[in-house]
């Protein structure tokens, strides 16, 4: 699917206990979630299509995915979650 990235300040919120990233573009009380690839899921406003978000489950070992997958969107992401 593709949508639309605005991300002008993401929030990462990093749970080290299960391993999973959150990254925050905008507010998601209007977003739907799909998982695009196995364990990356994307949140995107129902009305605009723009991206929201993301939360990326196994986070130490998808990373590599999601530079792969989401060259864009994830070109800044901690060296350390």
């Amino acid at each position: 699917m593709q949508v639309n990235v605005s991300k002008e300040h993401p929030v990462y919120k990093y749970d080290d206990e299960h391993d999973v990233m959150h990254v925050h573009y905008a507010d998601r009380w209007n977003s739907s979630v799909i998982e695009d690839y196995p364990g990356i899921l994307v949140h995107y406003d129902d009305t605009t299509n723009d991206c929201t978000g993301f939360t990326v489950m196994d986070y130490k070992k998808q990373k590599p995915n999601l530079k792969k997958y989401y060259p864009n969107d994830f070109a800044e992401l901690p060296d350390e979650p």
